[in-house]
């Protein structure tokens, strides 16, 4: 990465290869202080169950358009429209239950291995 970091620092008009070397440098510092440390928490999770409750209200609001689109379409107000939310919180749910047990089971094997 440091080689990268020079090349780019010279391509922009570094005068020196010393100078283009101590950019790198500091960047590669600053690249290191800005890592994960151990005891720090894994934040991956965390975001993707908070994704889950935006992917849930989408899926319905989807639904509830596509059957609104579709009642307009036919006359069949409000039957499509009420399918649509059924079929979105459906599929929502589906897909909450199956993230909530996959982070389950994450959770479940890394609880085995501290204590292994």
């Amino acid at each position: 990465m440091g080689d990268a970091i020079g090349f780019l620092a010279g391509a922009v008009g570094a005068q020196s290869p010393e100078a283009s070397q101590g950019i790198a440098a500091e960047a590669s510092e600053i690249g290191h202080s800005m890592a994960r440390k151990p005891g720090d928490p894994d934040l991956s999770d965390l975001r993707r169950m908070a994704g889950l409750g935006l992917e849930f209200v989408s899926s319905i609001a989807g639904g509830i358009l596509l059957g609104w689109l579709l009642d307009r379409w036919l006359g069949t107000a409000p039957w499509f429209l009420v399918a649509g939310m059924g079929v979105g919180l459906v599929g929502g749910l589906s897909n909450f239950i199956k993230e909530a047990m996959r982070a389950s089971r994450k959770a479940e094997r890394a609880s085995r291995r501290e204590h292994d």
